[in-house]
């Protein structure tokens, strides 16, 4: 969260957006000294109204404020899992990457080595990408190939936003499928438990027992990798019972011939 207090040495409330993840819920940051001394959701955030987790509010104080946050490198000293540690220079701690990362380009091949870095917003790459093109690796990936990007491919397959475009607030039944919204979306998340209390129906594919899970209307627990199954029998049945809009897929197919 970058912020710039108008007065620094003054005690001030400044609204915010965390950036822990890509739901970028509203914030109220309370500002002491130029320093953050606590984060609360914005209520009157017109995104997440008033949703927030516990990563917003406790990410910048763990990392940042936190005594024990590394500063310098440090090199095992004991065996793994002992904990003992002494600080080395940075100089010394990159040419020691670079030996072991020449030492296994040399035994087991460049393709042995792979790169990554992290964050949604941060660290898209570029770096990274030309240290692994001059160790002669392709294997580079971001924080969207693991998370993302996914969602992104979905986006340029049907022409829908990944995020954002969901209603929510006027749907009459709501499924979820492969999706934790409690701890990945906590304004959807928010969305989804107002509308159930008014009547929406929930249904949820998971295999796991999450909280929407638990309070569906029908929950369907697929053993892993069988999705697709289940997807394409729903089409079937969409296909058998005339449930799609008509008029849709022959715009479509009319598109089609034109393209």
């Amino acid at each position: 969260m970058n912020v710039r207090p108008s007065n620094p040495t003054a005690t001030e409330i400044v609204p915010s957006t965390c950036w822990e993840c890509s739901a970028l819920c509203g914030s109220l940051l309370t500002i002491e000294d130029g320093k953050v001394t606590k984060i609360a959701p914005n209520p009157e955030h017109p995104g997440s109204r008033g949703a927030f987790c516990v990563k917003g509010i406790r990410g910048l104080h763990e990392w940042t404020y936190q005594e024990q946050r590394l500063r310098t490198p440090l090199r095992r000293v004991g065996e793994r899992g002992s904990g003992r540690f002494v600080p080395v220079s940075w100089d010394d701690a990159l040419d020691e990457m670079a030996d072991g990362l020449a030492a296994v380009r040399e035994k087991y091949g460049p393709s042995a080595i792979a790169g990554a870095v992290s964050g949604a917003f941060f660290s898209r790459g570029l770096v990274m990408a030309q240290l692994t093109r001059a160790i002669g690796t392709p294997n580079w990936l971001i924080n969207q190939d693991l998370c993302g990007g996914c969602r992104g491919v979905t986006e340029k397959m049907t022409g829908l936003n990944i995020a954002g475009g969901e209603d929510v607030d006027h749907a009459a039944c709501v499924m979820i499928v492969g999706r934790n919204s409690q701890v990945a979306d906590p304004p959807q998340w928010m969305a989804i438990k107002q509308a159930k209390a008014r009547g929406t129906r929930l249904l949820v594919i998971d295999p796991f027992q999450t909280s929407a899970a638990e309070m569906a209307d029908l929950w369907l627990r697929p053993r892993p990798g069988t999705d697709g199954a289940i997807a394409l029998a729903m089409i079937k049945v969409f296909i058998d019972e005339k449930l799609y809009d008509g008029d849709d897929v022959a715009n479509i197919r009319h598109l089609d011939e034109i393209a």
